[in-house]
């Protein structure tokens, strides 16, 4: 900070700065010189607008140090510095219309003449973040350039998460003395392997899946996070991108790299993530990457050649089947590991549900889905609601004929709602005969075969479930209704009383020859008095 900056040079640059508008602040300049005399210094005008919320710190600092510029980025004002890394600066920006706040990250462009590469990783991430849209993925709102003092900025305007990612939450447990919760951990990495799964299914492999890279917000979902090293299944041999340019550089992060992502960047697929993915749940559990020590080319080498250390021997009560998913994940051939991401959110969604006490699955209702397509049913959502199967209603019949959205309707109607319980008998019977493998595809889209006959449902879950349910409970449940007559009927007595009509039509002759022999008795008697 400029030593005593004159009061009158910082109501200058607050002006100049354009921070607040013109018309709010010659009001306020008045204010001050009338009613806050006695804050004679710039230091204190600058604290007193921060209390009074005109101002943020991180603006007062600027201004204190005899800055105007740099508090605009295109339709954001800058409030406030999230940090600083080696791909540029991150910022709190507000959009000037929509008031929305965002993390705008700025690309330094000093480095962009000297590391051109910096600028392709730059575009690569914003297109590839604006390419998804997911729950567990950092969301982008904007990607574009302003000249500034006839230089490019580049900016991304992203989602902007409030919380820390999962290296800063690990850290703190050590510092404290104590391990992540092995239900948290196990969520956390569930959440990312949804958010790759939904990358994948579009075409994108991370390839830097890391602790540092799995933001957690304050109601604990999981965002991905760094989108820079994104590459794209379809990319040429000869692309001149970012990965063709490092053909002969290592991409990613050294105590995470897939053995097969050290000998080629270019040549990784999703599996390469779901290696990164595994080794980050070891580091969650155990508080240590899996090779914590020697050099880079160190690290990458045991990646290739050696096993991590037991995570027995940090936590002796990790349960061995946890232990059994994360081997899986880093196995050292990628045809040995889950194929998807999806196949690894099923396996950690199984284990919550086997594991974690009925109080921690309540609290969590994430659980419910652990696919990467949200309109995809959980494979624990398997207990039927009675109220939605009763003997009071008919059955809607899919149309044999008419269009698409009339069939998908009366599908979607005739179908029971789902809910979510605990592991079950029934639940795992199903587990059993359906495999995880077979889970994680995509249902495929079920047309009506030629004749007109009703499309036959591939054998999912829903039709497991109906398969082991007991005949007579189905029978009891799904049959319509039979047609019945009055109860004042004979007919509607005899179904009634579950004799035959016969019966019923002699006992009411019979009642009424009785009746009429009373009333004639009765009548004689009023005459006979």
């Amino acid at each position: 900070m400029p030593a005593g900056l004159p009061l009158e040079s910082f109501w200058d640059l607050l002006k100049r700065s354009g921070v607040i508008a013109e018309e709010q602040l010659q009001p306020l300049c008045e204010e001050y010189e009338k009613k806050f005399s006695h804050l004679d210094a710039s230091d204190k005008v600058a604290d007193d607008l921060v209390a009074r919320e005109f101002l943020t710190r991180w603006q007062a600092d600027m201004l204190l140090k005899g800055r105007h510029k740099g508090f605009f980025l295109g339709p954001y004002r800058l409030l406030d510095l999230l940090g600083k890394g080696g791909m540029g600066s991150v910022y709190i920006g507000e959009h000037l219309l929509m008031r929305r706040r965002a993390a705008v990250k700025v690309l330094p462009s000093k480095q962009i003449s000297r590391r051109p590469s910096m600028l392709e990783r730059f575009r690569r991430e914003a297109q590839a973040v604006a390419a998804l849209d997911h729950l567990n993925i950092v969301r982008a709102y904007e990607f574009n350039k302003e000249l500034l003092d006839k230089v490019d900025v580049y900016y991304l305007a992203m989602e902007l998460v409030q919380g820390e990612d999962l290296q800063q939450l690990v850290a703190e447990c050590k510092a404290n003395k104590r391990f992540l919760d092995f239900f948290l951990a196990v969520d956390y990495i569930r959440q990312a392997a949804l958010g790759l799964a939904h990358a994948h299914e579009a075409g994108l492999v991370h390839r830097d899946i890391k602790p540092a890279n799995l933001f957690i917000d304050e109601k604990g979902v999981v965002k991905i996070l760094d989108l820079g090293l994104v590459k794209s299944f379809e990319e040429p041999e000869d692309s001149s991108s970012l990965t063709g340019e490092h053909e002969n550089t290592v991409l990613g992060t050294a105590d995470y790299l897939a053995p097969e992502q050290a000998i080629s960047s270019r040549d990784v697929d999703a599996r390469a993530d779901i290696y990164a993915l595994g080794y980050t749940l070891y580091y969650a559990i155990t508080g240590h990457p899996p090779f914590p020590e020697g050099t880079i080319h160190q690290r990458i080498m045991a990646h290739q050649s050696r096993h991590a250390e037991s995570v027995f021997k940090t936590r002796s009560d990790t349960p061995a089947d946890l232990v059994k998913i994360i081997d899986k994940m880093v196995a050292k051939k990628a045809s040995h590991r889950y194929q998807t991401a999806n196949q690894v959110a099923e396996a950690l969604s199984d284990w919550l549900f086997e594991n974690a006490p009925d109080e921690w699955i309540l609290e969590h209702p994430g659980l419910r889905g652990n696919r990467s397509d949200s309109g995809l049913l959980s494979s624990h959502d398997l207990t039927l609601d009675p109220s939605e199967i009763s003997g009071d209603k008919e059955l809607d019949l899919m149309p044999l004929d008419g269009d698409e959205s009339q069939k998908g309707a009366a599908k979607k109607k005739s179908q029971p709602t789902l809910r979510p319980q605990k592991e079950t008998k029934v639940k795992k019977k199903i587990s059993q005969e359906v495999q995880p493998a077979n889970r994680a595809k995509s249902p495929k889209r079920t047309t009506a075969p030629p004749g007109g006959l009703l499309p036959m449902l591939e054998r999912d879950l829903n039709t497991a479930l109906l398969e082991i349910e007991p005949a007579s409970n189905a029978s009891r449940e799904l049959r319509p209704l039979r047609p019945t007559a009055s109860l004042w009927s004979i007919t509607g007595l005899a179904q009634r009383l579950q004799i035959p009509s016969s019966v019923v039509a002699l006992a009411m002759v019979l009642l009424f020859v009785l009746i009429l022999a009373m009333a004639a008795l009765v009548f004689s008697q009023i005459l006979g008095g």
